[in-house]
């Protein structure tokens, strides 16, 4: 009985342990000015959505995680004009759905004509570290 006892919790250590582990590392820049067209750019709270996600390619399987990659990829016609858009927006609506929480889905809520994008697409930092 002991024996059994002290098995269970050395694996629950060991499985403990390993989630830690796993976890997601909030790299990169803590807040994001993304290039949002005639609508305004995007103030996008990147650690908020590492922390929530917990798997960088909910996002980055449409473009790497490099400064300017998405203003490249549009302009290389590899990225279609709303594809990350649209991305964000089907997630926060799924989300929803879900009856999680969730971000907005309603133009303004994201874009913003006064927000100055100091550099090019995705990358440039907000100054926020």
């Amino acid at each position: 009985m002991k024996r059994i006892i002290i098995t269970g919790v050395v694996l629950g250590l060991l499985i403990a342990g390993m989630s830690v582990s796993f976890a997601i590392k909030n790299e990169g820049a803590e807040r994001i000015i993304i290039n949002g067209g005639r609508m305004g750019n995007i103030d996008f709270p990147h650690h908020q959505h590492q922390n929530v996600l917990q798997d960088c390619k909910t996002c980055h399987i449409l473009f790497p995680q490099k400064e300017g990659s998405i203003d490249r990829l549009k302009a290389e016609k590899l990225l279609k004009k709303m594809q990350v858009m649209a991305n964000c927006r089907g997630c926060h609506r799924d989300r929803k759905e879900k009856g999680l929480k969730a971000g907005p889905t309603s133009c303004t809520k994201c874009h913003n004509k006064k927000l100055k994008l100091e550099g090019s697409g995705m990358g440039k930092t907000a100054g926020f570290h």
